[in-house]
């Protein structure tokens, strides 16, 4: 992977920007490079390339690669002691579970992503992610 350091740890953050704008073609090349030496980064920075990953392989219709990817992300985050990226994690958990068809599950993964939020003060997530329930 090339660029300098602040390129490499964006990275996942574009990709999941590209993603969201429908721009999967785009986001697929830089989410191949970053796998090369994808466990020497951050653990936030592996949260979000797999959650990035996950979001692409649903788009693909790769549901079980995708449900592997956003549970391993699920994993890496609670690692940590942050709300907001541990929430994140389980929108995106919610998000693979819904394509695969386990509704009870995804609903279950959007209230732990909601908790997450309403706790960490992130309204605007938080609405985000109960707007996402009644869609």
């Amino acid at each position: 992977m090339e660029g300098s350091g602040l390129e490499v740890e964006l990275l996942p953050l574009v990709a999941e920007a590209l993603i969201a704008q429908g721009r999967e073609t785009e986001a697929a090349p830089l989410l191949a490079d970053a796998d090369a030496d994808a466990d020497a980064h951050s653990i936030p920075w592996q949260v979000r390339l797999r959650t990035a990953r996950a979001r692409l392989l649903v788009s693909r219709a790769e549901v079980a690669p995708a449900l592997e990817e956003a549970r391993a992300a699920v994993e890496r985050a609670a690692l940590l002691d942050d709300v907001n990226l541990s929430a994140d994690a389980y929108a995106a958990l919610a998000f693979v579970l819904e394509a695969s068809g386990r509704d009870g599950e995804a609903s279950a993964a959007r209230e732990e992503a909601h908790g997450r939020y309403v706790l960490k003060g992130n309204v605007v997530a938080a609405d985000a992610i109960s707007a996402s329930r009644r869609a």
